[in-house]
C-alpha cells in the first residue's frame, strides 16, 4: 500500500482505469431490463460496435 510513498511517479488514483471500465458497467447494467434475450444479445452488439468505433475512430 505504500508502494506510491517510494516512487513518486505512479499516480495517486486510479481514475483513468475506472474511467475505461465504464462503458462495460453501464452495458451490464442496462442489459438488466432487457425483457428478452434477443433484446439483450441485439442490446450488447449494438454497444459493441460503438464501443469500438469510438476507441479506434475518435480517440
Amino acid at each position: 500500500m505504500y508502494k506510491i510513498f517510494d516512487n513518486a511517479q505512479l499516480p495517486l488514483d486510479n481514475n483513468p482505469v475506472e474511467q475505461s471500465i465504464r462503458p462495460t458497467t453501464l452495458v451490464r447494467k442496462n442489459s438488466l431490463f432487457a425483457t428478452s434475450k434477443n433484446g439483450a444479445k441485439t442490446n450488447a452488439m449494438i454497444y459493441t460496435i460503438i464501443q469500438t468505433g469510438s476507441v479506434k475512430y475518435f480517440v
